[in-house]
């Protein structure tokens, strides 16, 4: 983590160095414009909306409470999982002298992984007849995040360039695990269910990307990337606006 946060500070100091010095000497080749305020391009700023795949195996390792139905023959039971879900990434970007921008974006949205534990048992009610109990421990993982970063372009053609990354993302986890039931006997359904687990974590991570980004209109590109944190490679596809 530490090591992390060295290498972007010392990538920031890189970039802001390089950046005062490119635009020092822009503006010495500036021709004199007496009594003209020098205006930023329109298309410093940018910004755009895309979906990127979430979902970790380790957000929906096997609990207790789980164990005990999948283990216990009576119970009959299986686990389905989905951890990869799309959310939403929405990001502003300022573009910098060399290739280089700066971007600033939010993932959110009801994402993350799930699974899902369902087994039963048959009994005898006071009629002596038969019955039954369904129980569900249910897992969800709700993720947003805020990402920091630094992108450098290399132009291919006139259309298309590759682009590299490197930054920080501080991801926020909801999770919580539910426990439900269904009883079915003579004359009666019984059910219920109830929050078993919650907890809530933050965590800072240094932000790898990799990407290709392709012109589709005037001031529109599409962009096709993956990204890594926490040894978890996220595939996105996103549209960006030139303002």
């Amino acid at each position: 983590m530490k090591k992390a946060l060295l290498f972007v500070l010392v990538t920031f100091v890189y970039l802001f160095s390089g950046t005062q010095v490119s635009m020092a000497s822009d503006i010495d080749e500036m021709p004199p414009c007496p009594g003209c305020l020098i205006k930023a391009s329109p298309s410093l700023f940018y910004g755009g909306v895309g979906f990127v795949q979430l979902g970790d195996a380790k957000e929906t390792e096997v609990t207790a409470q789980e164990a005990s139905i999948l283990s216990a023959p009576i119970y009959g039971g299986h686990r389905e999982v989905r951890t990869k879900r799309l959310a939403k990434d929405i990001f502003l970007g300022y573009k910098l002298p060399r290739n280089f921008a700066a971007e600033l974006g939010y993932i959110g949205g009801d994402t993350g992984a799930t699974s899902t534990v369902t087994g039963g048992y048959q009994w005898i009610d006071w009629y002596n007849n038969p019955a039954s109990t369904t129980i569900t421990y249910s897992q969800k993982s709700i993720v947003s995040a805020w990402h920091l970063s630094f992108i450098k372009e290399l132009p291919l053609n006139e259309h298309v360039k590759i682009f590299g990354r490197v930054g920080m993302i501080k991801t926020h986890t909801q999770w919580e695990q539910r426990w439900a039931y269904v009883s079915t006997c003579t004359g009666c359904t019984n059910d219920g269910s109830y929050q078993a687990k919650s907890k809530t974590t933050d965590k800072t991570d240094g932000l790898l990307g990799v990407g290709l980004s392709a012109n589709v209109l005037r001031n529109m590109n599409v962009r096709f990337e993956v990204t890594k944190h926490s040894s978890v490679y996220q595939p996105k596809i996103a549209a960006v606006m030139n303002f």
